[in-house]
């Protein structure tokens, strides 16, 4: 039974055991998704919090971040150096996991280069974000902007 429920793509890990009193007691652990592959020509999929892509389920929808884009395609496509799918996958769990962050960003759209072009939930700035490396440091800096130098704008954000 355990690897029944093991040769599913969203199971992680799976234990089964019978107690004492007879009674059948099944733990599954699924992967986590933290963002879908969005792809215009072939099925999406779902990157984890692992770096593994796992595909989309006709009976779950996760709420993450989406990717699009050349680079994404290469995710999916496996044609992505290891060093930068760690990067971009901590990056993602960084975001799945930060209450702030979670609710501001909707979509990234992944270049060739692997630079993303971060989309928010409200506004209409596209945050030019470059690579995943030193993500942390990064949006500490779009943070400063927030706090600092939109307010004293007059609304009119062309470049910073």
């Amino acid at each position: 039974m355990e690897q029944r429920l093991l040769a599913h793509d969203h199971v992680k890990a799976a234990r089964v055991a019978l107690n004492p009193a007879g009674e059948l007691r099944v733990w599954v652990r699924q992967h986590q998704p933290v963002a879908r592959v969005v792809r215009s020509r072939a099925a999406d999929a779902y990157l984890t919090d692992e770096g593994l892509l796992i595909p989309v389920s006709p009976r779950f929808s996760a709420r993450v971040m989406t990717l699009s884009g050349p680079g994404a395609e290469a995710l999916v496509l496996h044609e992505v150096p290891e060093k930068q799918l760690q990067e971009l996958t901590q990056f993602l769990k960084y975001v799945y996991g930060d209450s702030f962050w979670f609710s501001q960003l909707i979509h990234a759209h992944v270049d060739e280069q692997l630079e993303l072009a971060l989309y928010q939930q409200v506004g209409k700035q596209v945050i030019a974000f470059g690579t995943a490396e030193h993500f942390v440091q990064k949006l500490e800096k779009v943070i400063v902007f927030y706090e600092e130098i939109a307010p004293r704008r007059d609304g009119t954000l062309t470049s910073v």
